[in-house]
């Protein structure tokens, strides 16, 4: 269930300084649109070079996730995932990483 907060401490951590840096600059800049919490699920789509998609859920205890993005498809925590954090905790909502 997307319940226990995420901080932004805790985004920088697994994405890194530089991935978290540029993350922030795509919120910032508004990059981040379409976001929609249906069935416990967060989507958004996240402007870049392209248009990304970036789907979170609640799975057993934890978070599970999904991205259009190349870096995001290795397992990797990209900079569109840490530009949705703070448009959810913005929101009121928060999340967790598992």
């Amino acid at each position: 269930m997307l319940a226990d907060h995420l901080s932004l401490a805790v985004l920088k951590k697994f994405a890194g300084s530089s991935v978290f840096a540029r993350g922030e600059d795509y919120f910032k800049s508004g990059a981040v649109s379409r976001m929609k919490i249906a069935d416990d699920m967060l989507s958004a789509r996240v402007s870049g070079s392209y248009s990304y998609t970036v789907r979170l859920w609640g799975e057993d205890g934890g978070i599970e996730y999904e991205y259009s993005c190349t870096h995001g498809e290795h397992g990797n925590f990209c900079k569109h995932r840490v530009s949705t954090g703070p448009l959810r905790q913005a929101q009121g909502e928060r999340i967790f990483l598992k």
